[in-house]
């Protein structure tokens, strides 16, 4: 796994009563995911896991990972599949719920090659993904992919990018028609949009 990107670490929120508020963790989550960040850590640093009950903290990672999912779509990056050319893969949530379920559908890209790690970087939003793909420690490609009618069985992108920097494509994030790349070795991040 490669672990690059901003992952902090969260604060639990807590309503008046010293209940967890779930509302206020979710929307924590949500705005640091859709600004960039690569992770989140919950319950690891900030010393409030040590107070919480095993029911408490399972319900607090739940919320987290309900946010890190835009709407019933998971997408997961497998950047080391085929030679290290890579592949995405697409989880709709069934209406039986998340369990013991395969992927609805892949994301690949033409003209990809051995060393090219698609799926190095992943992101979703409503009806849209981004992928990245970071070919070299100098070049890489964003893609875009817009939801089929269909659904996401299999889909070409609907766009793609391609710069030279340093690890382009790391990090990705879309939100409507804006796509976003960075490219942390260098420090620079791109935004495509209308």
């Amino acid at each position: 796994m490669n672990w690059k990107g901003v992952i902090p670490a969260i604060t639990t929120s807590f309503t008046e009563h010293l209940h967890v508020d779930h509302g206020a963790v979710m929307k924590h989550c949500r705005w640091l995911l859709d600004h960039g960040c690569a992770g989140i850590v919950a319950l690891g640093s900030l010393g409030e896991g040590a107070t919480l009950s095993f029911d408490e903290k399972t319900e607090i990672l739940r919320t987290c990972v309900d946010a890190a999912i835009n709407g019933n779509t998971i997408v997961a990056g497998a950047q080391k599949r085929n030679n290290d050319t890579g592949l995405a893969y697409v989880f709709v949530k069934p209406t039986s719920g998340w369990k013991n379920m395969t992927q609805t559908g892949e994301l690949s890209a033409s003209g990809l090659a051995v060393g090219d790690f698609f799926g190095n970087g992943v992101a979703v939003s409503p009806a849209k993904i981004a992928i990245g793909s970071v070919t070299t420690s100098t070049a890489g490609t964003a893609y875009a992919y817009n939801e089929p009618s269909a659904g996401w069985k299999s889909s070409l992108p609907a766009s793609e990018g391609t710069v030279t920097g340093g690890e382009y494509g790391c990090p990705v994030a879309i939100s409507g028609s804006v796509l976003g790349a960075g490219a942390p070795a260098n420090g620079v991040a791109y935004v495509f949009g209308p």
